[in-house]
């Protein structure tokens, strides 16, 4: 459940907030939101505080599921290791003709807390966030572009004793690959089309990185949909591969049996940290009960390849694979 506050101070000033509060274990409750939001014309404002980062279409509506078709964000581009938040300011200007209306967003901060990478939670500490980002509605069809930076660092504390072994055996570049503390980029581009009748979207994403595991990451998912009201019906492909840098392993084979065996658990480290390739197909229905209330159901189909690196770094063999597939329930209610 989410609670947001709206106060205002003057003609021009507002403070926002939002609480989401989670049942599961797997997620704490937080105060999402809290900053200043300062307009001194029609068409431009700043905010100042914690607030949501503009990654991507849909970032704004994370947690609003009533904004969209689906129960779960295609988790092709909107992962779970990517933080959503941060503390900063950003400023936003708007504007509009006759023939089309758009906005340009920047900001620069920080953030420090708790993210989900490869199925665990570590702490993150990103630094010099900042990013561009620009829209566009002509007609029916809408544009998006952004542009993000970060230097970020990873706690990675259960690879940290594995690390240091390797440090004092003067393998530095090994212990480096399973530490993160680097520079991130992220590009974002997407588009729209929507009638009375039919909507499509496709969104596509790109993470550049220095850590070897998630050199460069390339992801993007299709849509389409069909309104009959009450009902909505749609269909979702998706799709994010990794390119994975060398991974260094200095560990000499064949020397000794003990550095034989450091050897072979560095490479099931590399591989256990690597994010694996991801295909998905979804497809859901929903019913608008109410103008406030919608049900939803979706079927989602899941196909993974996960990979284990060889001593020069190069992935061994077509990888492992693992299917699923998830069948959703649920609920949006705004009020």
């Amino acid at each position: 459940m989410g609670l947001r506050a709206d106060a205002t101070l003057t003609d021009k000033l507002h403070v926002i907030a939002q609480a989401v509060l989670r049942a599961s274990d797997d997620r704490d409750s937080e105060l999402q939101w809290l900053y200043l939001d300062y307009r001194p014309t029609n068409g431009l404002s700043f905010k100042l505080g914690r607030q949501r980062i503009p990654l991507f279409q849909f970032s704004e509506a994370i947690d609003v599921g009533f904004a969209y078709p689906w129960i779960s964000l295609p988790l092709v581009v909107y992962d779970s290791f990517l933080f959503t938040d941060y503390d900063g300011l950003l400023g936003t200007y708007e504007f509009s003709t006759h023939s089309f209306s758009g906005a340009i967003d920047a900001y620069y901060g920080e953030f420090n807390g708790e993210v989900n990478f490869t199925n665990r939670d570590f702490d993150i500490e990103v630094r010099d966030l900042a990013g561009i980002t620009g829209s566009a509605y002509v007609g029916q069809f809408n544009f998006r572009a952004s542009y993000h930076r970060a230097a970020a660092s990873v706690g990675l504390d259960d690879l940290q004793p594995f690390a240091q072994t390797l440090r004092q055996l003067g393998f530095a570049n090994s212990a480096k690959s399973i530490e993160i503390n680097d520079t991130a980029i992220i590009r974002q581009l997407s588009a729209g089309w929507e009638n009375v009748d039919y909507f499509a979207r496709i969104e596509f994403s790109q993470l550049n990185s220095s850590a070897f595991f998630i050199e460069r990451t390339n992801s993007y998912y299709i849509s389409v949909g069909y309104n009959f009201y009450p009902f909505v019906a749609h269909a979702t492909l998706g799709k994010s591969k990794s390119k994975n840098a060398t991974a260094p392993n200095e560990i000499p084979l064949g020397i000794d049996p003990q550095l034989d065996f450091l050897a072979q658990q560095l490479d099931v480290v590399q591989g256990s940290i690597s994010l694996p390739d991801l295909e998905t197909t979804s497809l859901g229905l929903r019913y608008d009960f109410r103008t406030n209330i919608a049900f939803k159901v979706d079927l989602t189909f899941t196909r993974e390849e996960q990979f284990t690196f060889s001593q020069n770094g190069e992935r061994l063999g077509a990888g492992t694979f693992s299917n699923a597939e998830l069948l959703q329930v649920g609920m949006e209610w705004v009020f």
